[in-house]
This record gives C-alpha cells, sequence and structure tokens, in this order.
C-alpha cells in the first residue's frame, strides 16, 4: 500500500534543511564578522596607541621648538619696525645741552659757596642721581617719568629707604658683601614703591643705593636721615624748578609739566 503526499509537502521537506542550513551559514558568518571587527578594534585600537606614544615625544619636541623660536624672537627684537634709531642733528639738543650744564653748574655754585662755608663743608646738594633726572627733563620733558611729582617722590623716598636700611644693617655692611646686599634690598623695596604709586622715575634708583651704602655722618646725630632733606629733596625740588623755568623759556619746546 502507498502512502500518497501532496507534491507541495515534498517540496518543503526539501527546502527546510537548506534554510536551517543558510541560517547556520549566516550566523556563523555574523560570528566571524563580529570576532573579525573585534580584532580589528583591537588593532586599529594598539596603533592609535603606538601612535599617540610616537606623537608625545613629538609635540613635547614641536612645543620646545615653539617656545625657543618664541623666546629668539624677544632676545632679538619682537618687531624691528619699532626701531628709532639714527642720527636726527637739531637745535634742541643744543638747547638741551645747555639747560642741563646750566642747572648743574649752577648746583655745584650753591654747594660750594653758599652751604660748604656755612656748614662747615659736612653737608652736600650736589650727588649723581640729580645729573640722571636732568637728562630726564631737559631730553624728554613730556615723558610721565619725568614729571614733578615723579621726580620729588622717587628721589626722596629712595633716599628714605635707603638711611633706614643703613641703619637697619649697619652691622652687616661691615662686611665684604654686605653693603651691596642693603643698596639691592633698597632698590627692590623702593622699585615696588614706585610701582604701587605710579611714581616712576628710575634715576631715583641711585639715590637708594648711594643712601644705603655711604657711610652715616655723626656730625649731626641724625642717624643719616639729613640726607633725605640735602642733597635729596633740595636737589630734586631745584631740578624741577630750573626745568620749568627754562624748559617753558623755548616756544619749541613742549610745555613742563605736562602735569603736576
Amino acid at each position: 500500500m502507498q502512502l500518497s503526499y501532496p507534491a507541495g509537502s515534498d517540496r518543503s521537506m526539501h527546502e527546510m534543511p537548506s534554510e536551517e542550513l543558510q541560517d547556520h551559514a549566516d550566523a556563523s558568518q555574523a560570528v566571524h564578522a563580529s570576532d573579525s571587527d573585534l580584532a580589528n578594534k583591537e588593532t586599529s585600537a594598539g596603533e592609535m596607541a603606538d601612535a599617540k606614544g610616537e606623537e608625545e615625544p613629538l609635540l613635547r619636541r614641536l612645543s620646545v621648538s615653539c617656545f625657543l623660536g618664541w623666546y629668539w624672537s624677544r632676545l632679538t627684537g619682537y618687531d624691528q619696525s619699532l626701531s628709532v634709531y639714527g642720527i636726527y642733528p637739531s637745535c634742541d639738543q643744543l638747547i638741551a645741552l645747555t639747560f642741563t650744564c646750566f642747572t648743574l653748574i649752577l648746583l655745584g655754585l650753591i654747594e660750594h659757596y653758599g652751604i660748604h662755608p656755612l656748614l662747615n663743608h659736612t653737608l652736600s646738594v650736589f650727588f649723581p642721581a640729580i645729573g640722571s633726572t636732568c637728562t630726564l627733563v631737559y631730553a624728554a620733558p613730556k615723558a610721565p617719568m619725568a614729571q614733578p611729582r615723579n621726580i620729588i617722590v622717587a628721589h626722596v623716598t629712595a633716599a628714605i629707604i635707603g638711611t633706614a636700611l643703613a641703619n637697619a644693617f649697619r652691622t652687616v655692611k661691615e662686611q665684604p658683601f654686605g653693603r651691596h646686599c642693603t643698596g639691592a634690598l633698597g632698590v627692590g623695596l623702593h622699585l615696588v614703591l614706585m610701582m604701587l604709586t605710579n611714581t616712576m622715575h628710575p634715576p631715583a634708583s641711585a639715590t637708594v643705593i648711594t643712601a644705603a651704602t655711604a657711610k652715616i655722618n655723626a656730625y649731626y646725630h641724625d642717624e643719616g636721615f639729613l640726607f633725605v632733606v640735602s642733597p635729596v629733596l633740595f636737589g630734586a625740588m631745584f631740578t624741577t624748578l630750573c626745568a620749568w623755568l627754562l624748559n617753558n623759556l623755548v616756544p619749541s619746546r613742549s610745555p613742563y609739566p605736562q602735569y603736576w
């Protein structure tokens, strides 16, 4: 006895195994693909780590090279177009020469014929830093550093700081290097004070060194603080007065002071 099956039934029986095989093949390919992707990711991660490890020294070298290039550009002149060097003769230079010589010679005459005979040659009104002040007030009268407040305040505070340090470190000054350390500390402290009060006047730094390193005159028993009055205060005010009177005599020069 033979059983008969529909034709479609035979087809489905033959097709079922092939579909399952196809599914298994697809699943196997997916597994292999995921394994391959994972391996590729691991490989790429390793390559990235190696590349990053190679890039770090390169970046360090580049950063060092950039810093050295930037620093060298500053050392050699950051903007050479700003250079103003040259020879520019003018009548104003002769005027500045005349005013400077007149002021300092007059100050020396006051000291030699006025102060010394009266005070037994124990007091002076002529000190080195005043020459630098004359340079500013006659060569650059419009500069903020050459204005009266800057001159007087900077010189007087410099003398006070220098004399105070000379007294505070009197024993240190007797050591071989002590005087230089006292002067250096005085200049640093005075620089900060000028920056804080906006009374910058570079010649006053020389006043600090003069006050801090000079021997204290025991004649007046003032611990050296008479130095603040003479020569410093007197010299600063005298120079400012001369600059005020002389600069304004010449129409071609800018008015002095620009402000009080």
